[in-house]
């Protein structure tokens, strides 16, 4: 009996699973039931002009053309957008699938479910908890809000934004546990690849910077440790800002160009509390929202959702520096 019994807890330890792949796997199947429909699809709307009418895409040697010019549709006309590094994947995907769109939409649920893989590890980390930090992956992977950015093709560039931004940050809180300024050029480096997937991903350091802001510490000593932690921030927006200038001034003009930018950064005043109301209650979705002409005046509601984001965010920093003692705990993410 006791040989059958050694045996049999041999096989339960040999089969047991570890919380966190359990986790995983629940994600994968949650995310692979909700967008595994989409591999039927095939390409629609501006997928026929950016991917399948677009030559620039079918030839490698094009690859130098993608990080010099700015996006270009099927009749050549260029847009005033610079995200080279999405529409790299658009030219391996040609390269691997062809016009086969089955292949476009896998890429983008596996992005897509990296991400939530992502959110799940840091929020578990800074969360503290298993269960609240599945929760919140699970409605990130299988809400409706993200069903255009995951069927849509074209809308890859939000995927990836997310992916990088979600790698930046968790690299930085990385960077903060074990205190190697290794890791924050890394972090800088996910960011600097963000930022050429969707220009919005420029508000990451901001948020970055007022994260552990809460703490004991004086504000010079906090100030300082952020300034220098942000340097890698500041050189990759520096050379991105210099590629896009490059090549966008041939089609909206040098100087219109970082006043764009920052008029889109500022747009996020709305945006953000827009998404929010949305995540919130998914109700009446629509492939597109109209931004009012006065927002910061006609909005009203933005203030009171601007104080319950600030809120949430001083709760989150203060219970992370409560429940450890660095800035991101004695335990860092990427050692679990």
């Amino acid at each position: 009996m006791s040989v059958s019994k050694a045996f049999l807890q041999k096989a339960v330890n040999t089969f047991r699973v570890k919380p966190a792949v359990l986790m995983v796997l629940f994600l994968t199947g949650a995310t692979l039931l909700t967008y595994g429909n989409s591999l039927l699809n095939g390409f629609v709307w501006d997928d026929r002009d950016i991917i399948v009418n677009n030559a620039v895409n079918r030839d490698l040697s094009n690859f130098a053309v993608l990080f010099s010019s700015a996006d270009s549709t099927i009749s050549g006309n260029q847009q005033a957008y610079y995200r080279p590094l999405n529409r790299l994947t658009y030219m391996l995907d040609y390269q691997l699938f062809g016009l086969r769109p089955a292949g476009y939409h896998i890429e983008n649920i596996i992005i897509h479910l990296t991400t939530a893989i992502l959110l799940y590890f840091m929020a578990l980390k800074l969360m503290g908890k298993p269960v609240p930090a599945f929760i919140a992956a699970l409605i990130f992977a299988v809400h409706p809000v993200t069903a255009e950015a995951v069927n849509f093709i074209s809308t890859r560039n939000s995927l990836l934004a997310a992916f990088f931004v979600l790698l930046t940050a968790i690299t930085y809180l990385h960077a903060e546990a074990v205190h190697k300024r290794s890791y924050y050029y890394l972090s800088g480096l996910f960011f600097f690849m963000g930022l050429l997937c969707k220009e919005p991903t420029l508000m990451l350091p901001i948020v970055l910077f007022l994260f552990g802001m809460t703490d004991y510490r004086t504000f010079k000593e906090r100030i300082s440790e952020r300034l220098f932690s942000l340097l890698p921030f500041v050189l990759a927006t520096v050379i991105y800002l210099a590629l896009q200038v490059n090549a966008l001034s041939s089609v909206i003009g040098g100087d219109r160009i970082v006043d764009g930018l920052w008029e889109r950064l500022l747009k996020n005043i709305y945006i953000i509390p827009k998404y929010v109301t949305i995540i919130l209650f998914p109700i009446r979705l629509n492939a597109y929202y109209s931004l009012p002409q006065n927002y910061l005046i006609e909005a009203a509601w933005l203030i009171p959702v601007w104080i319950v984001i600030i809120t949430a965010f001083l709760l989150l920093d203060k219970k992370r520096l409560w429940s450890g003692s660095g800035s991101f705990g004695s335990r860092s993410i990427l050692s679990r």
